[in-house]
């Protein structure tokens, strides 16, 4: 992942944890209707009828993300709502460049330019590479996108 591809997924995986946390605050409890807008409008169905406790779950997991994104550490989902948030971070990303260039712009001008920059199938394949030793015993898988 590039400097470049990972700082803007940061400002993007920002822009999602203040959407949560507004939502968090506004839903409560209260379950979802079809055709509901919003983020958690946006999740399958199956998140729909989710409380308060799971949303903060969610709107914490675009929060350590993003704290990945802005250190040296690795950016891996550590969860299933991680996972969820990095694929709806990466689609803001490219929503972000696609629609707010002058943001991306300023946001990545003192960085290094890279081939790769934005290039987001690469960067997806490898964050939900599926990969495995071939030993019987032991079996590694990382999250697959769905």
């Amino acid at each position: 992942m590039t400097q470049a591809f990972r700082e803007v997924l940061r400002l993007a995986l920002q822009e999602l944890s203040e959407q949560a946390w507004q939502e968090v605050s506004t839903l409560g409890d209260q379950p979802l209707q079809r055709g509901a807008d919003g983020l958690f409008g946006s999740l399958p169905r199956v998140a729909w009828h989710q409380d308060r406790l799971w949303r903060r779950q969610m709107a914490r997991a675009f929060d350590d993300l993003a704290a990945d994104c802005a250190s040296t550490a690795g950016v891996e989902p550590r969860s299933t709502s991680e996972e969820m948030a990095l694929h709806l971070g990466i689609a803001r990303a490219q929503d972000l460049t696609r629609n707010r260039p002058r943001l991306v712009s300023d946001a990545v001008a003192a960085l290094p330019e890279e081939r790769r920059d934005f290039d987001w199938d690469a960067c997806s394949d490898v964050l939900f590479e599926d990969f495995s030793d071939h030993s019987p015993s032991v079996r590694v898988t990382r999250l697959v996108p769905l």
